[in-house]
């Protein structure tokens, strides 16, 4: 019987458990200027492609700039600073548990002027020397789903369980 109470309460506790799992990456980088100087306090916008998600951060004094806890997806993402051409970098994405980093090399011009990157950027793990590979699924929703399946199962193969 204590063992039936057992599973009943992890059964409960599951979905709870389940929801505190989202899946998230991180963008980050140094902005620099053509002497490869860091660049402080630039504008940065990042905009997921797919939902149209924004997020809006700065360079710190050393030019590192940091985008935490972001949906996994696609991605743009646009920089500006007094005294340099706006940037727009786009058709790059984030990977669940995973930091990318994207460097920004600022150009000395104009607000008229622009510089656009639209090609994919490079998935470079600069954290660890880890190769990985990227799974995609169509819905998390299905995944959560799975998993309480295969838990139910689980119960279901247990003996005094009804």
């Amino acid at each position: 019987m204590f063992k039936f109470i057992r599973y009943l309460i992890l059964a409960a506790a599951a979905p709870f458990a389940l929801a505190q799992v989202a899946p998230t990456a991180s963008l980050t980088g140094t902005v620099t200027d053509p002497s490869g100087a860091a660049v402080p306090s630039v504008k940065l916008h990042l905009i997921q492609m797919e939902t149209g998600l924004e997020r809006f951060a700065a360079s710190q004094s050393d030019g590192h700039f940091l985008f935490s806890q972001v949906p996994a997806g696609p991605y743009s993402l646009e920089a500006s600073a007094s005294g340099f051409s706006p940037f727009k970098q786009t058709g790059f994405r984030l990977n669940v548990n995973n930091t990318t980093t994207l460097n920004i090399p600022l150009v000395i011009g104009s607000v008229g002027e622009s510089v656009s990157v639209s090609a994919e950027a490079e998935m470079i793990t600069t954290q660890s020397g880890a190769l990985s590979q990227v799974f995609r699924s169509a819905s998390s929703d299905v995944q959560h789903r799975g998993l309480i399946r295969k838990f139910s199962a689980k119960f279901s193969e247990s003996s005094g369980v009804v």
